[in-house]
């Protein structure tokens, strides 16, 4: 690969980084604010999904099972034992949390964690879907498609039922399409001329969030984590996600820029996992609007460090 074609890549995948990050911040809104109706609307279908879209974006298609399961539990188990204890250790310390109580829900996790757990069903369900999808690759997309639309239809239809199975490893089976979305989106870049993508991207994102915060009634947003796979919002989540990742291929940065923001994104784990212990240390010390700004600062500065650590690996996931 030459040079020229070294940089183009980091670039966009620095805009990749930018939508990323985003979605981090979006992750951290929303738990600051879960009784907002707004920021549900706006922020819910989206921010954790859009994850499972780019793991499919990004597939590497030539692993085994066995090597995806070493490295996926490297990447996501590794680092969520690990995290799931010092949070139990820290609420029973800083909070008095009844450590039994708060261990048996890191250990049910999925729909079962609550405060500092909130977003631990994420890692589990990502490590179950990705590990099925490899499994699926076995006979081919003939094969993978449908089941993707089997376990999407399995949780629209009764997906509560699936989220109590513990570690979210049922929910796992909505979140199928997601990645299967993704590969997809891959496999037409380059169809299209970057300007088209851009225009229609970001068009469809503003439509999209428009759409969701004007459209009369109640809404009820994709909720993963609970099971809730409402089939208008999550179709609006899909085609959300899928233009988010579009837009982030045509976004351009300076080198500077780009190293700067790739640096941001690599601690992704430790932000998803640690916010939530930012903000029950930060609400009611200050005016709360800046709580949600200072717990995702708080967190990314910490990720940051750790990714400058040799523990790196085995607290954020990236070698």
């Amino acid at each position: 690969m030459h040079t020229r074609d070294i940089t183009v890549r980091s670039k966009r995948l620095a805009g990749i980084d930018l939508i990323r990050i985003a979605a981090l911040l979006a992750i951290v809104v929303g738990h600051a604010y879960p009784d907002n109706e707004l920021v549900d609307r706006l922020l819910q279908s989206w921010r954790l999904p859009i994850f499972f879209v780019l793991t499919g974006y990004f597939w590497s298609a030539p692993r085994t099972i066995n090597q995806e399961l070493l490295k996926r539990g490297n990447s996501l188990l590794v680092p969520y034992a690990i995290w799931g204890v010092l949070l139990t250790l820290a609420a029973w310390l800083l909070f008095n949390d009844d450590p039994f109580t708060t261990a048996q829900r890191f250990l049910l996790a999925g729909a079962y964690a609550v405060q500092p757990f909130n977003s631990f069903w994420f890692f589990t369900a990502l490590f179950a879907a990705v590990i099925a999808t490899r499994f699926l690759d076995l006979f081919g997309s003939a094969m993978t498609w449908p089941i993707a639309a089997l376990g999407l239809l399995a949780n629209i239809f009764a997906g509560p039922q699936l989220a109590s199975v513990p570690w979210s490893i049922a929910t796992a089976s909505g979140a199928l399409i997601f990645i299967q979305s993704g590969r997809l989106l891959a496999a037409l870049s380059g169809s299209f001329s970057r300007k088209n993508i851009l225009l229609a991207s970001l068009a469809t994102v503003l439509g999209c969030l428009i759409l969701v915060a004007l459209i009369p009634g109640d809404f009820e947003p994709l909720k993963m984590k609970v099971g809730i796979f409402p089939p208008f919002a999550t179709l609006v989540s899909l085609v959300m996600c899928m233009s988010l990742v579009s837009l982030g291929t045509t976004i351009d940065l300076a080198d500077q820029y780009s190293r700067l923001v790739s640096k941001l994104s690599l601690p992704s784990f430790v932000v998803i996992v640690l916010h939530p212990l930012f903000i029950i240390l930060l609400s009611g010390k200050m005016p709360y609007f800046l709580v949600p700004i200072l717990a995702f600062i708080g967190a990314l500065t910490l990720g940051v460090l750790i990714a400058q650590t040799r523990a790196r690996k085995i607290l954020t996931g990236v070698d």
